[in-house]
């Protein structure tokens, strides 16, 4: 299977003493039968956060730990600029969500998350 990891599962992925992250979940992004992505929007986003000061996480161990997990982290493409054209923007607001919906849906991906508004979406998620 093929997953891209919403950012909140990123986080909760790396973070050890975090629980939020189903054992379940973890051991199938753990799987050899896994096949994981990361957004480059994600890794926009967190930096983001770190710098509003709403995340309290150092990114270079973050980032250090992503680079390790060798997850692929895709980049901003044309296939999903073109479908985040046609998303209902009054679905989910968030500009970041929204963009790893277009690019799960251009690379026919299903999105790990938690997150009921993605979930709203006709795009495969899992959580």
């Amino acid at each position: 299977m093929r997953y891209l990891l919403d950012t909140c599962a990123i986080i909760w992925y790396f973070d050890e003493e975090e629980t939020k992250l189903p054992s379940d979940i973890r051991s199938m992004v753990n799987s050899p039968e896994s096949e994981i992505f990361v957004s480059i929007v994600s890794i926009w986003e967190i930096v983001i956060k770190i710098g509003k000061g709403r995340l309290d996480v150092n990114f270079d161990i973050l980032f250090s730990k992503l680079f390790r997990a060798q997850f692929e982290i895709l980049p901003i493409g044309i296939a999903s600029l073109q479908v985040l054209r046609k998303l209902n923007l009054e679905i989910h607001k968030d500009p970041f969500d929204r963009m790893i919906i277009a690019t799960a849906m251009a690379k026919d991906l299903t999105i790990v998350t938690s997150d009921k508004d993605i979930q709203k979406y006709n795009i495969q998620t899992i959580w």
